[in-house]
């Protein structure tokens, strides 16, 4: 063998060699986190938004540990589940009670903290992130990252199985002739330890690992601010239009047109309320919004009753208008039939099939007051 040859054959092991560390380093990283998840209920989420941002930018993994709901508290980064997702962002504030909590979470990048409060009677606490580690971990669970991942478990099998079939000769120092004498009987010699070969079958077993590992990391998200869209492959900028208040915003009885209109009468009263919608000039395009209505209690700062859903209907921009009577939306909100509530309407617009909303709230404050069987409306800006 020439000089060259021995030099190539060198740098190929090397290569290898290196390639088995790197496998068998990553593997056993995610074998740890997989240990640790076993062991201390350790839960890995990737972040695909940015509005964690800079404490933890996009693409962050991060560790998550369940806590009880009374052992959170304001300023901690709480994972909770929403609708078929996760959103995960920093404790505002908080309203104990002995069977749950109510959580205010904003994400460090938004302006506005989330349109509605988190009820939980326990949630995920996040405790250490690492930066761009879960975008590739997410990069690897997709294609075309699933397929090099593929064939860099092919490579190994390659190298592992070419080591098997050309063993190296073991090298025995140079010995000065000596006379001849007779030969001992051969005794049974240990086999040599196959150490490339288990660092080989280590690396493709935590390879494994690792792959089983990174697909089955949720994905988190946020309250939508963040103005980027995904499109096939691609990213590209845009922002999720808000509604704005109505015309002549303040609100009336009687005949008013703006935000409110009361409408009292002994047989029955209602209340119309109304912004105005969306017009989206590029994507999303309209038939994607949608609009989440929350009521909010103004002498509690409480939420009062469960988030609703209302679709957009008319062209782009035209007044949209939620419209109840009194005792449908008492019963609704959890209205007594002894009661003065002040209370304000939350509305901003829904990103349809996602988690992502408007920056930008209407808010429309009215009062709802019953006596028995008597209920009456009346709008108010105070």
């Amino acid at each position: 063998m020439t000089r060259l040859q021995r030099l190539a054959t060198v740098t190929v092991r090397r290569a290898g060699d290196l390639a088995l560390t790197l496998a068998a380093v990553a593997g056993v990283v995610c074998l740890l986190t997989l240990l640790a998840g076993v062991a201390f209920d350790v839960r890995p989420l990737v972040f695909r938004s940015g509005s964690m941002s800079p404490a933890i930018p996009t693409g962050s993994l991060a560790l998550a540990v369940p806590v009880g709901h009374r052992e959170i508290e304001v300023g901690d980064v709480i994972s909770v589940p929403y609708e078929r997702t996760r959103v995960t962002h920093r404790v505002v504030s908080i309203d104990h009670t002995e069977a749950n909590s109510l959580l205010m979470l904003k994400g460090d990048a938004n302006e506005t903290a989330d349109l509605r409060p988190y009820q939980v009677t326990a949630a995920d606490r996040v405790v250490y992130s690492v930066p761009h580690l879960g975008a590739v971990i997410a990069w690897l669970s997709h294609p075309p990252g699933i397929f090099v991942l593929a064939g860099y478990a092919a490579l190994l099998l390659t190298i592992l199985m070419r080591r098997r079939a050309n063993p190296p000769a073991p090298k025995t120092p140079e010995t000065p002739e000596t006379p001849a004498v007779p030969e001992p009987p051969e005794l049974p010699q240990p086999a040599p330890k196959p150490s490339a070969g288990r660092r080989g079958r280590l690396a493709f077993a935590v390879l494994v690992l690792a792959f089983l590992l990174g697909t089955a990391m949720p994905p988190t998200w946020a309250a939508w601010t963040d103005p980027v869209s995904v499109t096939g492959a691609t990213l590209g900028t845009t922002s999720l239009v808000s509604p704005t208040a109505a015309p002549s915003s303040g609100g009336g009885n009687g005949t008013g047109t703006g935000n409110c209109q009361a409408q009292n009468q002994a047989l029955g009263s209602m209340i119309t309320l109304r912004w105005e919608g969306v017009a989206p000039a590029s994507a999303p395009p309209l038939a994607s919004y949608d609009y989440q209505l929350q009521f909010f209690n103004r002498s509690t700062n409480q939420n009062q009753g469960a988030a609703l859903t209302v679709a957009h209907s008319g062209a782009a921009g035209s007044r949209q208008v939620y419209q109840q009577n009194a005792t449908t939306l008492g019963n609704l909100l959890g209205l007594n039939l002894l009661s003065n509530t002040r209370l304000q309407l939350r509305v901003r617009s829904h990103l349809i099939g996602s988690s992502w909303y408007g920056a930008t709230t209407v808010q429309v404050n009215f009062s709802s007051s019953a006596v028995l069987a008597f209920a009456s409306f009346e709008c108010n800006t105070a």
